[in-house]
Protein backbone atom coordinates (compact mmCIF):
# COMPACT_ATOMS: atom_id res chain seq x y z
CA UNK A 1 0.00 0.00 0.00
CA UNK A 2 2.86 2.53 1.21
CA UNK A 3 4.60 2.06 -2.39
CA UNK A 4 1.44 2.81 -4.55
CA UNK A 5 1.05 6.34 -2.59
CA UNK A 6 2.08 9.05 -4.92
CA UNK A 7 2.06 13.11 -4.53
CA UNK A 8 -1.07 14.86 -5.97
CA UNK A 9 -4.30 15.35 -5.30
CA UNK A 10 -6.32 12.46 -3.27
CA UNK A 11 -9.49 10.70 -4.95
CA UNK A 12 -12.62 12.26 -4.19
CA UNK A 13 -16.05 10.47 -3.41
CA UNK A 14 -19.60 10.74 -4.97
CA UNK A 15 -19.66 13.96 -2.84
CA UNK A 16 -16.49 15.63 -4.50
CA UNK A 17 -14.67 15.40 -0.51
CA UNK A 18 -11.13 14.21 -1.26
CA UNK A 19 -10.57 10.68 0.60
CA UNK A 20 -6.69 9.96 0.96
CA UNK A 21 -5.17 6.98 2.35
CA UNK A 22 -4.95 6.83 5.99
CA UNK A 23 -1.31 7.88 7.76
CA UNK A 24 1.34 4.96 7.66
CA UNK A 25 3.51 6.70 10.48
CA UNK A 26 3.74 9.67 12.80
CA UNK A 27 6.87 11.83 12.72
CA UNK A 28 8.62 14.77 13.92
CA UNK A 29 9.26 18.00 11.25
CA UNK A 30 11.21 20.86 12.02
CA UNK A 31 9.66 23.91 9.95
CA UNK A 32 8.91 27.27 10.07
CA UNK A 33 5.74 28.06 11.98
CA UNK A 34 3.78 31.05 10.94
CA UNK A 35 2.51 32.01 15.04
CA UNK A 36 0.55 35.24 13.20
CA UNK A 37 0.22 37.17 9.66
CA UNK A 38 -1.95 40.08 8.46
CA UNK A 39 -2.26 41.41 4.65
CA UNK A 40 -2.37 45.27 3.74
CA UNK A 41 -2.85 46.87 -0.02
CA UNK A 42 -2.57 50.07 -1.43
CA UNK A 43 -1.84 51.52 -4.96
CA UNK A 44 1.30 53.44 -5.48
CA UNK A 45 1.03 56.43 -7.52
CA UNK A 46 4.47 56.59 -9.33
CA UNK A 47 4.89 59.04 -11.89
CA UNK A 48 7.65 57.54 -14.30
CA UNK A 49 8.56 60.11 -15.95
CA UNK A 50 8.35 63.85 -15.37
CA UNK A 51 10.29 66.65 -16.73
CA UNK A 52 8.64 69.79 -18.51
CA UNK A 53 11.86 71.02 -19.53
CA UNK A 54 12.64 67.83 -21.45
CA UNK A 55 9.39 66.41 -23.28
CA UNK A 56 9.47 62.91 -24.19
CA UNK A 57 10.44 63.27 -28.08
CA UNK A 58 8.18 62.31 -31.07
CA UNK A 59 4.98 61.89 -28.79
CA UNK A 60 2.77 64.01 -30.00
CA UNK A 61 0.07 61.85 -31.18
CA UNK A 62 0.95 58.95 -28.55
CA UNK A 63 -2.48 58.12 -26.75
CA UNK A 64 -1.60 54.67 -25.31
CA UNK A 65 0.88 54.06 -22.17
CA UNK A 66 1.49 50.53 -21.41
CA UNK A 67 3.25 49.05 -18.29
CA UNK A 68 5.28 46.24 -18.34
CA UNK A 69 7.12 45.29 -15.18
CA UNK A 70 7.29 46.00 -11.97
CA UNK A 71 9.73 44.64 -9.46
CA UNK A 72 10.38 45.07 -5.83
CA UNK A 73 13.67 46.07 -4.74
CA UNK A 74 15.57 46.88 -1.31
CA UNK A 75 12.69 45.10 1.04
CA UNK A 76 13.25 45.71 4.62
CA UNK A 77 10.95 44.52 7.19
CA UNK A 78 12.21 44.52 11.05
CA UNK A 79 10.08 45.27 14.41
CA UNK A 80 10.33 48.68 15.59
CA UNK A 81 9.60 48.16 19.37
CA UNK A 82 5.75 47.84 20.50
CA UNK A 83 3.73 45.69 18.30
CA UNK A 84 4.94 47.40 15.55
CA UNK A 85 6.49 46.16 12.21
CA UNK A 86 8.15 48.58 9.64
CA UNK A 87 7.85 47.49 6.59
CA UNK A 88 10.72 49.47 3.55
CA UNK A 89 11.11 48.74 0.01
CA UNK A 90 11.58 50.47 -3.42
CA UNK A 91 9.86 49.87 -6.70
CA UNK A 92 11.17 49.77 -9.87
CA UNK A 93 8.76 50.50 -12.82
CA UNK A 94 8.88 49.86 -16.49
CA UNK A 95 6.58 51.54 -19.07
CA UNK A 96 6.70 50.91 -22.99
CA UNK A 97 5.01 53.01 -25.47
CA UNK A 98 5.38 53.81 -29.44
CA UNK A 99 6.87 56.71 -30.56
CA UNK A 100 5.27 58.82 -33.60
CA UNK A 101 7.40 56.92 -35.93
CA UNK A 102 6.15 53.56 -34.69
CA UNK A 103 9.61 52.63 -32.96
CA UNK A 104 9.05 51.19 -28.99
CA UNK A 105 10.06 53.29 -26.51
CA UNK A 106 10.83 52.29 -23.21
CA UNK A 107 10.97 54.13 -19.75
CA UNK A 108 12.78 52.94 -16.79
CA UNK A 109 12.04 54.67 -13.20
CA UNK A 110 13.05 53.49 -9.41
CA UNK A 111 10.88 55.22 -6.97
CA UNK A 112 12.33 56.45 -3.42
CA UNK A 113 11.64 54.25 -0.74
CA UNK A 114 8.55 53.57 0.45
CA UNK A 115 8.09 52.63 3.56
CA UNK A 116 4.73 51.73 6.26
CA UNK A 117 4.54 50.68 9.56
CA UNK A 118 1.86 48.11 11.02
CA UNK A 119 0.52 47.31 14.42
CA UNK A 120 0.66 43.33 14.83
CA UNK A 121 -0.33 42.33 18.03
CA UNK A 122 2.39 39.62 18.92
CA UNK A 123 5.23 41.41 17.26
CA UNK A 124 6.58 42.24 20.75
CA UNK A 125 7.13 38.45 21.38
CA UNK A 126 11.26 38.19 21.35
CA UNK A 127 10.83 34.91 19.48
CA UNK A 128 8.93 35.88 16.85
CA UNK A 129 11.10 37.08 13.94
CA UNK A 130 9.06 39.37 11.52
CA UNK A 131 8.91 38.16 7.48
CA UNK A 132 7.74 40.19 4.63
CA UNK A 133 6.11 39.36 1.42
CA UNK A 134 5.55 42.03 -1.21
CA UNK A 135 3.81 41.21 -4.87
CA UNK A 136 3.83 44.38 -6.95
CA UNK A 137 1.34 44.57 -9.80
CA UNK A 138 0.70 46.55 -12.63
CA UNK A 139 -2.43 48.09 -12.99
CA UNK A 140 -2.26 51.14 -15.53
CA UNK A 141 -0.34 53.69 -16.69
CA UNK A 142 -1.38 57.01 -18.64
CA UNK A 143 0.14 60.15 -19.91
CA UNK A 144 -0.55 62.73 -17.80
CA UNK A 145 0.40 65.95 -18.90
CA UNK A 146 1.94 67.18 -22.63
CA UNK A 147 4.19 70.44 -23.30
CA UNK A 148 1.65 73.04 -24.55
CA UNK A 149 3.49 74.02 -28.00
CA UNK A 150 4.26 70.76 -29.19
CA UNK A 151 1.92 68.41 -27.41
CA UNK A 152 5.20 66.25 -26.40
CA UNK A 153 4.69 64.01 -22.95
CA UNK A 154 6.68 65.56 -20.21
CA UNK A 155 4.59 63.68 -17.70
CA UNK A 156 4.14 59.60 -17.27
CA UNK A 157 2.00 58.14 -14.43
CA UNK A 158 1.70 54.57 -13.38
CA UNK A 159 -0.72 52.87 -10.62
CA UNK A 160 1.15 49.74 -9.04
CA UNK A 161 -0.66 47.31 -6.80
CA UNK A 162 1.21 46.16 -3.97
CA UNK A 163 0.08 43.54 -1.52
CA UNK A 164 1.93 43.23 1.16
CA UNK A 165 2.32 40.19 3.22
CA UNK A 166 3.45 39.99 7.73
CA UNK A 167 4.12 36.87 9.08
CA UNK A 168 5.67 36.22 12.37
CA UNK A 169 7.66 33.40 12.77
CA UNK A 170 9.80 31.15 14.65
CA UNK A 171 11.24 27.52 13.85
CA UNK A 172 9.61 24.56 15.56
CA UNK A 173 9.61 20.73 15.66
CA UNK A 174 5.87 19.40 15.04
CA UNK A 175 4.55 16.04 15.35
CA UNK A 176 2.72 14.95 11.70
CA UNK A 177 1.11 12.26 10.23
CA UNK A 178 2.98 10.70 7.35
CA UNK A 179 3.40 8.47 4.74
CA UNK A 180 7.09 7.93 5.10
CA UNK A 181 9.76 9.50 2.61
CA UNK A 182 8.37 10.26 -1.25
CA UNK A 183 9.07 7.52 -4.19
CA UNK A 184 12.31 8.01 -6.14
CA UNK A 185 11.95 10.93 -8.95
CA UNK A 186 12.50 10.31 -12.66
CA UNK A 187 16.28 11.18 -13.81
CA UNK A 188 16.58 14.65 -15.08
CA UNK A 189 17.03 15.72 -18.93
CA UNK A 190 20.67 16.65 -19.32
CA UNK A 191 21.09 19.49 -21.62
CA UNK A 192 24.35 18.89 -23.06
CA UNK A 193 26.00 22.15 -24.57
CA UNK A 194 23.99 24.02 -26.75
CA UNK A 195 23.73 22.21 -29.66
CA UNK A 196 22.17 18.58 -30.59
CA UNK A 197 24.38 15.59 -29.75
CA UNK A 198 22.57 14.30 -33.00
CA UNK A 199 21.72 14.75 -36.33
CA UNK A 200 19.40 12.72 -38.16
CA UNK A 201 18.89 14.56 -41.85
CA UNK A 202 15.74 14.07 -43.97
CA UNK A 203 16.19 11.40 -46.46
CA UNK A 204 16.67 11.72 -49.74
CA UNK A 205 18.09 15.07 -49.44
CA UNK A 206 16.54 16.40 -53.16
CA UNK A 207 14.20 18.47 -53.86
CA UNK A 208 10.38 16.98 -54.17
CA UNK A 209 9.80 15.81 -57.52
CA UNK A 210 6.18 16.86 -58.34
CA UNK A 211 4.10 15.75 -61.13
CA UNK A 212 5.38 13.86 -64.39
CA UNK A 213 8.73 15.10 -65.25
CA UNK A 214 9.83 17.33 -67.83
CA UNK A 215 5.45 17.98 -68.26
CA UNK A 216 5.88 21.13 -69.34
CA UNK A 217 8.33 20.37 -72.06
CA UNK A 218 6.64 18.36 -74.86
CA UNK A 219 8.08 19.39 -77.67
CA UNK A 220 11.31 18.82 -76.30
CA UNK A 221 10.46 15.06 -75.25
CA UNK A 222 9.16 14.15 -78.52
CA UNK A 223 12.61 15.32 -80.20
CA UNK A 224 14.37 13.04 -77.22
CA UNK A 225 15.61 16.17 -75.36
CA UNK A 226 14.49 15.25 -72.15
CA UNK A 227 13.89 18.63 -71.27
CA UNK A 228 17.29 19.43 -72.20
CA UNK A 229 17.87 22.60 -74.24
CA UNK A 230 20.18 23.84 -77.21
Amino acid sequence: MKDKIKPGLCPVDCDGVPICPPPSEIDIIRVTKVFQECMHTQVEIVDVYDNSAAPLPNTADVSEIKCQRSRIVDVDCEKVGGKRVRVSFKLRVRARYRDDNGDAQVVNYLTDTISKTFRVSRADERDLDAFCHIFPECLDCFIAERDPCTQNITKITCCIGVLILIKLEAEVQLMVPCYGFPPQPPECDQIIGECPTEYVPTWPPYPVQTGAFNQDNDNDNDNGNLGCYK
